[in-house]
């Protein structure tokens, strides 16, 4: 027996037919379960999952025929096999009905016992076939699915028929925009040349691998291997053929790194001046480059593959031979050693000549293993010479600073008495400065006593007696109805001396600088100076609410009368501005006007400004700085800085 486990369901609404078909099957030991009616079929069915359905063609509730299609078309019922039995139904329509519409088989009555069993086990022994070959498929599908290459099959015109998910990863198209499509539009123009001639060549069953450049979803290229197999059909003709496409694409890219990695290494090898040649790990030359080349006279032909240890180092610079154990480069291809900067050698040239050298021998590791040695050689002939002529000039040097030496300690002591002699002098000149700029500044107190003294005796003295005079000359043109004109002349005259007389005692030095401070003062000056020039003074100012000392204020003051008096005489302008501010450590003038200007630098070489030497000397006397900026048609800028420390 085929399969003696195998479930079968008998259906018939005979029971006496019902109960002999379960018998001869029970018999033959398969399991049989029984149902009268279509529904009760359908159920057990899809409660037991049979192997197979022996099915009466005609039941009270169905007719076998739709309850066959039914269970063939219902996918819970997959796999189900279904035989057709009948004492009425034996016609060969019906039969051919039965098989159409998915019967397995179609058994007529009578029937004999061996040839029923024979019946079922013939279809059991297919439907076994059938499931170890659907099984096989799944198997073969999923290896396809699964693959780390992808697969294509095309018709025999090049149309597109089945590929696997891989291949839709690489090429980055689903499924459906691939199959049913050309093979050729996945491709330019130059490579569908490619495919057509071999596609012609599998045509004739000449299947060989090659590679091609094919064009992503997204636009960018990728690389593959075809790897052709031909499709014919039992009679030879030929059908279509598939193909294993294996993605060299990173491989491609590799490829081309390592290419351009390699012009780059070129270029830089055939444009630095050292010699360079690379050996494997017997020594063997492998590469040299157009320096080496030209340093020792040989060609490239003449050094490939040979050991350059015999050709360029066979003698050492004293006549010795120079034996390869000896040699560091044999060091770096046994033990993976780097030597640098290694001198004390020479090279030999082709023509016997020799040149002394220094070089660097590093090893060349692949995979964790030495495959060679890489030497840069560098000819340090002219350092060489370099060298000996420094140390020529070393010596000539040495004997010249000898005698310098000597000459330069004679000096030296004479320095050393004309240092001291200096330092007499400088300390005669600090005293006599110090002694000037005391002199200077009690000038200057008594020059601004004198204007003070001056100043009240004109007010007091001068101006008192003139103003007196003029009282009386006024008393005698008003009591006097025909006073004479020479008595009008006299009578101006004394007023006209009477306004000189008082500006001159404000000029100098105006009461309220003594009486009232820095403040006050400048306000009644800028004032007075506005009236007489009609230049504008826009002022402000910042902390010159409290007073300062004397010599401050009056310096402060100065400087500014100075400075307006230069701008009314030079600058042209009609408008000057000033800032005074003062903190805790400083008095800061600032006065600018966008007048003419001049050429500081011009002024200050020729030294002829006696009014801004004044100003300098008077500034420097109590420790302050000047600064003036100004340039033909820009205008002047005028800074005064005067420390103002322990000074509120």
């Amino acid at each position: 027996m085929e399969n003696p486990k195998a479930k079968i369901l008998c259906v018939d609404d005979d029971a006496d037919l019902l109960q002999l078909n379960s018998t001869i099957l029970q018999s033959a030991g398969y399991e049989v379960i029984e149902a009268c009616s279509g529904n009760e079929c359908l159920q057990r069915i899809k409660e037991i999952r049979p192997d197979l359905v022996l099915l009466d063609v005609m039941l009270p509730d169905a007719d076998g025929f739709e309850l066959c299609k039914k269970i063939k078309e219902d996918p819970e019922m997959f796999g189900t096999y279904v035989i057709l039995i009948s004492g009425m139904e034996i016609s060969s329509g019906s039969q051919v009905k039965g098989l159409e519409i998915g019967a397995d088989g179609y058994i007529t009555r009578p029937i004999t016992a061996p040839e029923l069993i024979a019946r079922i086990q013939a279809i059991l022994r297919i439907k076994i076939t059938e499931m170890a070959l659907r099984k096989s498929m799944e198997r073969y599908q999923m290896l396809i699915e699964t693959m780390n290459e992808g697969l294509g099959i095309v018709n025999e015109n090049m149309i597109v028929t089945f590929i696997n998910d891989k291949l839709c990863e690489l090429t980055g198209y689903a499924k459906n925009e691939i199959i049913g499509n050309p093979l050729l539009a996945f491709f330019n123009l130059e490579n569908q040349e490619i495919l057509r001639n071999e596609f012609n060549k599998v045509r004739n069953n000449i299947c060989k691998p090659f590679e091609i450049k094919g064009k992503k979803k997204n636009g960018r290229d990728f690389y593959v291997i075809f790897s052709p197999r031909a499709i014919f059909d039992s009679s030879g003709e030929f059908k279509g053929a598939f193909a294993v496409l294996t993605d060299i694409t990173r491989n491609k890219e590799i490829e081309e790194a390592n290419t351009k990695n390699f012009i780059r290494l070129k270029t830089i090898m055939d444009s630095v001046g050292d010699g360079i040649y690379g050996v494997d790990r017997n020594g063997k030359t492998i590469f040299v480059n157009p320096a080496l080349l030209r340093m020792t006279g040989y060609s490239e032909k003449e050094l490939i593959g040979r050991n350059l240890h015999y050709i360029l180092r066979h003698t050492k610079s004293d006549g010795s031979a120079y034996e390869r154990e000896d040699c560091p480069i044999l060091m770096t291809l046994l033990k993976g050693e780097t030597f640098f900067n290694i001198t004390d050698e020479v090279v030999w040239r082709k023509d016997g000549s020799r040149f002394p050298v220094e070089y660097t021998s590093a090893p060349i590791v692949e995979q964790d293993r030495i495959t060679g040695a890489v030497v840069v050689i560098r000819d340090i002939t002219e350092r060489m010479q370099a060298e000996e002529e420094i140390k020529r000039l070393n010596k000539d040097l040495e004997h010249r600073v000898v005698q310098r030496t000597r000459q330069l300690e004679a000096v030296i002591r004479e320095l050393e008495d004309e240092i001291f002699e200096r330092k007499r002098t400088e300390e005669k000149i600090s005293k006599y400065a110090d002694r000037l700029k005391t002199l200077s500044n009690r000038l200057i107190e008594i020059q601004e006593a004198e204007r003070k003294y001056i100043a009240r005796e004109l007010h007091e003295g001068i101006g008192q007696t003139l103003n007196g005079l003029k009282n009386v000359l006024d008393m005698m043109v008003n009591t006097r109805p025909n006073a004479n004109e020479a008595l009008f002349d006299i009578q101006n005259t004394v007023k006209d001396l009477l306004v000189r007389v008082r500006n001159m005692s404000l000029d100098l030095r105006p009461f309220m600088l003594d009486d009232m401070g820095i403040l006050p003062a400048l306000l009644w000056h800028f004032d007075r100076f506005q009236t007489q020039t009609k230049i504008r003074v826009r002022f402000s100012h910042d902390g010159l609410n409290i007073r300062f000392r004397p010599e401050v204020e009056t310096a402060a003051y100065r400087v500014v009368q100075e400075a307006l008096m230069n701008v009314a005489r030079h600058s042209c302008a009609d408008e000057v501005i000033v800032f005074i501010k003062a903190d805790s450590n400083n008095l800061t003038i600032n006065i600018e006007d966008k007048g003419i200007g001049f050429d500081y630098s011009a002024v200050k070489a020729l030294g002829n400004s006696a009014g801004l030497k004044w100003m300098q000397e008077r500034i420097s006397l109590l420790g302050g700085k000047l600064f003036i900026e100004s340039s033909k048609g820009k205008g002047t800028r005028l800074t005064v800085t005067l420390p103002l420390t322990d000074m509120f």
